[in-house]
């Protein structure tokens, strides 16, 4: 297979790549669904625990596609960094740019066209 990234001469295969970091990237979308969940359903007087589950469970499902578009710009931006910036500036930089391509703009974009989306449904 094709590799990704050349960084000091050290070469990475790209299927253990992908999947590290797929699972890393829906393990955070797990944390982020659970937090997102409990913020909502908890401040109501009778809430349950499977509103939680439940809610977590719609978040996770909907939330990687939906934030697809924003992660696929963020990673080709990163990638474009030069090799000779250090691993920890990188970091930095992702951490300081993921939450406004990955989710901010597409929350914006969405909550913008709501009122499409209900007069094309009525």
């Amino acid at each position: 297979m094709e590799t990704v990234r050349s960084e000091r001469q050290v070469i990475e295969p790209l299927l253990p790549w992908l999947w590290q970091n797929v699972l890393r990237l829906a393990f955070y979308l797990l944390i982020a669904s659970i937090v997102s969940a409990v913020l909502f359903v908890v401040p109501e007087p009778a809430f349950e625990v499977s509103d939680v589950v439940s809610l977590t469970l719609t978040l996770f499902a909907g939330g990687g596609p939906y934030c697809l578009p924003g992660a696929a710009i963020w990673l080709v931006i990163l990638s474009r960094l030069s090799p000779d910036v250090p691993i920890r500036r990188r970091k930095v930089i992702a951490i300081l740019t993921a939450p406004l391509l990955v989710g901010l703009v597409w929350i914006v974009l969405l909550w913008s066209l709501i009122p499409v989306l209900e007069v094309g449904s009525a």
